[in-house]
């Protein structure tokens, strides 16, 4: 493995973060790539090879990287939520609850993680429960498209 600074590292996440904000998942991943073949060593730039693996739709591949800098991003919500995401498309329904809960209690009012969870909450059939996140969630972002959209789909 080659030797990469802390600079190289920065610079990477950040062209890595601009690649994801438009839309271009492989190109992040072969960024992030480059920089090493084993990137478990840099959290940071793990985790979003993870975040893109996910919106490429390789849910398992994001899931198995998400369990690895689990213990690096325990505590940050939006990971979290993004981790939950995974867990929901990979259906552990038991293990995303847990860690959707877990980012709520860091961030209760955060509207995508309320929104996700209630996303969840249908899946499990807890109807009521999930009507009550999803108009939290609603009240917190009012326009908020994807809330909406799930409101809408707990009413059909």
């Amino acid at each position: 493995m080659k030797t990469i600074t802390t600079d190289q590292i920065t610079e990477l996440q950040s062209a890595a973060e601009e690649l994801l904000k438009q839309g271009k998942a492989q190109a992040a991943i072969d960024e992030l790539d480059r920089a090493s073949e084993d990137l478990s060593a840099f959290p940071d730039l793990f985790r979003l090879k993870g975040v893109a693996k996910l919106i490429q739709g390789n849910n398992t591949e994001a899931r198995l990287i998400f369990d690895q800098v689990e213990g690096c991003f325990g505590d940050n919500s939006e990971f979290l939520n993004i981790y939950g995401v995974a867990l929901r498309r990979e259906r552990d329904f038991f293990k995303s609850r847990e860690i959707y809960e877990r980012g709520l209690e860091i961030k209760p009012d955060e509207p995508a993680l309320l929104n996700n969870y209630g996303n969840l909450l249908i899946d499990l059939q807890k109807f009521n429960k999930a009507r009550e996140v999803i108009t939290k969630a609603l009240s917190i972002a009012p326009n908020y498209a994807d809330a909406k959209q799930n409101l809408a789909r707990l009413e059909r």
